[in-house]
């Protein structure tokens, strides 16, 4: 039985990959470049998103074109599938949710009729990830903060995910008890992760060393053990082994956590309404002074060193 592993590419090509023999199995061709991809396992279909606005849905096995569907405007920049539910996001910073049915999409929800349970406004940039867990999607865009929105009930929250007036969010990933999502100062060309309590977004740590730069794809596991394993790519692929993570804001020395943490007591704030605010100005001042009172450093381990590119693909 083949492990199998699917590639989009910006030469319009899908492929479908043998991993334990590196053989090419399937080959389809989309007509434009491939931003994002995902398998409907229920379907036995995939699902190709392009550059175009267009999506594409093709029969698994035989590799024919079932649906061929104009979406969106603007390019796809994010995509997931939680069971039969298909989430995308574009660069004009909408997102839609489709239901898959007998291989058609049928929409259920777009960002941009939202009328949203809160007082907080959700601006539109370009979307860089998502993930969705029940009927919340959570997702980081151009802005200092991860936003998070219920979709069936309107219910709207955002969670500081930088301390300084700008930044992205270029990746985010979860398991059934946390998430965890990219952060990047553009000060110190550094990046960390920070780690909050899944799906009520308590911040928990945050997660670095002295060598990582631009994060830009998460994967997150939990090992037959229960360790918690994280790939992260960007400038460096490098992978991050975790015994414990506290499970709440409460610090203790007794944590056996073998790789550098930081506490950031400025993430425990709840984001403003706008994404910046010049009367905040004040308390920014106070996010230079992070908490390392259980610091333990531990280099993860790097896979490759990068040159001069960044990766743009998806860890799966």
């Amino acid at each position: 039985m083949h492990r199998l592993a699917l590639t989009g590419s910006t030469d319009s090509s899908a492929i479908l990959w043998s991993v334990t023999s590196g053989e090419k199995l399937k080959s389809i061709y989309a007509f434009n470049t491939i931003t994002c991809l995902v398998y409907v396992q229920s379907e036995i279909c995939i699902i190709t998103a392009t550059d175009s606005g267009k999506i594409d849905v093709w029969d698994a096995t035989s590799g024919t074109n079932l649906r061929s569907l104009t979406m969106f405007d603007e390019s796809y920049t994010a995509m997931t599938v939680l069971g039969n539910y298909l989430y995308a996001a574009s660069s004009d910073g909408i997102i839609k949710i489709w239901e898959v049915c007998d291989r058609d999409l049928i929409l259920k929800f777009s960002l941009d009729r939202f009328n949203h349970d809160s007082n907080i406004e959700l601006i539109l940039r370009e979307i860089h990830c998502l993930v969705a867990y029940d009927d919340w999607v959570f997702y980081g865009d151009d802005g200092i903060n991860v936003k998070a929105f219920d979709w069936k009930s309107g219910i709207v929250r955002k969670f500081y995910n930088h301390v300084c007036e700008s930044g992205t969010t270029d990746a985010i990933a979860c398991t059934d008890r946390e998430f965890i999502s990219s952060s990047y100062n553009l000060d110190t060309a550094k990046g960390h992760l920070n780690v909050r309590s899944f799906p009520n977004g308590e911040y928990l740590c945050s997660l670095s060393d002295d060598s990582t730069n631009k994060i830009s794809s998460i994967s997150l596991t939990r090992t037959r053990n229960g360790m918690v394993r994280i790939v992260t790519g960007g400038v460096q692929l490098k992978v991050w082994d975790v015994t414990q993570l506290p499970r709440s804001n409460k610090r203790s020395s007794n944590h056996e956590i073998v790789f550098k943490t930081s506490y950031i007591p400025y993430y425990l704030k709840d984001a403003t309404p706008s994404e910046y605010d010049s009367s905040d100005a004040d308390d920014t001042e106070e996010t230079s002074e992070i908490e390392n009172e259980y610091e333990r450093t531990y280099i993860p381990r790097e896979i490759s060193k990068s040159s001069s590119f960044w990766s743009s693909c998806v860890i799966l």
